[in-house]
C-alpha cells in the first residue's frame, strides 16, 4: 500500500512538473501553409509588437476591393498572434487628401519609435510635382490612426529619379541611433538603383541632410547578374551579437517578372564593407509548375514566441507562374531563414523557393 501511495505521489509530482514546463515553454508545434494573406497584399512591412505580443503587417493597396484606396494612402494592417494566420485589423491612417502626398502610396513599414513611445510608419508617395518621395506618419497605437508629417521626409533634388522603399534601422551599438535606408529609383531612367543610408532625428521623423548625393551608398545593382536593372526593398537585420554581421536583405530584378528574387549582403560595419552572398538569390521562383513566382520585398524578423534561431521572412509573391511578365495579384507569404556555418543567411526550405505545403513555424 505504501509503495502504491508513493507511486501515486511521484506521478502527481511528475504531472505538475509537466504542466509547469508546458506553461513556461514558448509556442511550438504550430504550422502554416502559404499564402497567409490570399488577396492582393504587395510590399509587406512587418514587425513584432512587444506591447500586444502580436505580429503586424501593413502593405501597399492597389485599390482592388473595399479595404483601401491607393490614392488615399490608407494602408491595410493585418495582425497575427502566432504567424499561422493573419487577420485584417483596419487601415493605418485616415484618407490622405490634404497633405503633400498625392498618389502612388507604396511600401508601408511599421516600426516602434526609437524613443520608446509610439510607432512610426514609413512609406513612398508622389508629391504635387509628380516626384516619388519618402514620407513618415506617427501614432501612439500600433494599429493607428497614423498622422502624416506636413512635409515629405525626403525627396530627390533630381526630379527625374524618385526615392522609394524606405526602411528604419536603429543601431543599438550606437546609442539607438535611427537611420533611414532607401532606394534611389534609378531603374526608372536607366541609372543605378542604389540602396542608400542617412541619419534620422532621434524620433525618426526628420532628415537634416536633404542632399541625396551626400548619403552613403550601401549596395547597388549589378546589371550583369540576376539583379539586372534593379535592387530595392531593403531590410537590415542586426545579427552582430551572434554571427558578428549585419545583414541587408533586398530584392532584385523587376517586381513584375518571375525572376524577381531576394538576395542578401553582409557587413560588420553599417556604412561600408558590404559584400553580397555568393549564393544569391537566396529566395527565388521554382519551375513553371510553381504556385508562386517573383518572390520579394521582405521583412525579416525574430519570432519572439519561440526559442529557435531561425528568422521569419515575410514577403510577397505573385500567384502562379506566367511568362514573360506576371500580372497576377501578390499574396503575403512566410518562410524561415537560418544563418549557416559560413555566416550567411539561407532559406530553411532547402531549394530556396516559396513553400507551398504545410510548414512548421520555427
Amino acid at each position: 500500500h505504501w509503495i502504491s501511495v508513493k507511486a501515486k505521489m511521484l506521478l502527481s509530482v511528475a504531472f505538475l512538473v509537466m504542466l509547469v514546463a508546458m506553461s513556461a515553454s514558448p509556442i511550438s508545434s504550430l504550422s502554416y501553409t502559404n499564402a497567409l494573406i490570399s488577396t492582393d497584399a504587395p510590399d509587406p512591412g512587418c514587425m513584432f509588437d512587444r506591447t500586444t505580443k502580436k505580429f503586424y503587417c501593413a502593405h501597399t493597396c492597389n485599390g482592388e476591393g473595399a479595404l483601401c484606396t491607393n490614392d488615399e494612402g490608407n494602408f491595410p494592417i493585418y495582425s497575427s498572434s502566432d504567424l499561422s494566420a493573419f487577420d485584417y485589423v483596419g487601415v493605418a491612417q485616415p484618407p490622405y487628401t490634404d497633405g503633400w502626398a498625392k498618389d502612388r502610396f507604396w511600401a508601408p513599414e511599421l516600426h516602434p519609435s526609437p524613443t520608446g513611445e509610439g510607432y512610426v510608419l514609413f512609406h513612398t508617395a508622389g508629391n504635387a510635382d509628380g516626384n516619388l518621395c519618402l514620407g513618415v506618419s506617427t501614432s501612439q497605437n500600433i494599429t493607428g490612426p497614423y498622422y502624416p508629417s506636413d512635409e515629405p521626409l525626403l525627396c530627390n533634388s533630381d526630379p527625374n529619379v524618385g526615392l522609394i522603399d524606405s526602411t528604419l534601422f536603429v543601431d543599438k551599438d550606437d546609442g539607438n541611433k535611427p537611420y533611414l535606408i532607401y532606394k534611389v529609383d534609378g531603374n526608372s531612367n536607366g541609372t543605378p538603383s542604389d540602396i542608400k543610408i542617412v541619419a534620422l532625428s532621434d524620433d525618426a521623423t526628420y532628415v537634416s541632410d536633404k542632399d541625396v548625393t551626400n548619403h552613403v551608398t550601401l549596395i547597388s545593382n549589378d546589371v550583369n547578374s540576376w539583379e539586372g536593372l534593379c535592387t530595392e526593398g531593403p531590410w537590415v537585420y542586426d545579427d552582430r551579437a551572434k554571427s558578428g554581421y549585419l545583414f541587408l536583405f533586398y530584392s532584385g530584378s523587376m517586381y513584375n517578372v518571375v525572376s524577381y528574387s531576394v538576395g542578401v549582403a553582409r557587413s560588420k560595419s553599417l556604412f561600408d564593407g558590404w559584400e553580397k552572398s555568393p549564393n544569391n538569390p537566396i529566395l527565388h521562383v521554382g519551375g513553371e509548375d510553381s504556385g508562386f513566382s517573383g518572390p520579394g520585398h521582405c521583412s525579416v524578423i525574430d519570432n519572439e514566441l519561440t526559442d529557435g534561431d531561425e528568422l521569419a521572412m515575410i514577403y510577397h509573391a505573385h500567384v502562379g507562374y506566367n511568362v514573360p511578365t506576371v500580372d497576377s495579384e501578390r499574396n503575403l507569404l512566410l518562410d524561415f531563414v537560418r544563418i549557416n556555418s559560413e555566416g550567411w543567411p539561407e532559406m530553411v526550405n532547402a531549394d530556396g523557393t516559396p513553400s507551398e505545403d504545410e510548414q512548421e513555424i520555427l
